[in-house]
């Protein structure tokens, strides 16, 4: 994935950003597929066209960055994201429980980071930032 960002990006690559407040409180923690049906999640889509344009920003996620948690917790998914060509093929997912916690990339949990969140600041709207206390 990050060498077709380093070159070109794919014409059919898709970010869907899924979050929830994480103020709300849920009676069970959530998986990202739980959060994707959520009452009250945000939902945003963002196609080829926008992306590109973002390109510097995507090549932030480099592979080097990833640190293996040395204790993993239970995921709370608050925030999940990912990247996917063609109908469904996701090529990279984030899923992060909550502002301080780990971060969960293509199924790893790995120590939190900022470019987690600076790969989709471009693509929120200043309510969802403030939401996200980003």
């Amino acid at each position: 994935y990050l060498k077709t960002v380093e070159e070109k990006l794919p014409d059919d690559l898709r970010l869907t950003i899924y979050y929830l407040d994480p103020t709300v409180l849920t009676r069970v923690p959530l998986s990202n597929e739980d959060l994707q049906s959520y009452p009250g999640v945000v939902k945003i889509t963002v196609e080829a066209e926008e992306l590109a344009s973002h390109r510097e920003q995507m090549k932030k996620l480099d592979p080097n960055i990833l640190q293996p948690v040395q204790e993993e917790s239970h995921i709370n998914a608050r925030l999940y994201y990912f990247f996917e060509v063609g109908d469904s093929e996701k090529i990279l997912e984030v899923i992060i429980s909550n502002i301080y916690g780990s971060v969960c990339v293509n199924d790893f949990e790995v120590e939190n980071n900022p470019v987690f969140y600076d790969l989709i600041l471009p693509f929120l709207e200043d309510e969802d930032r403030q939401i996200l206390g980003k």
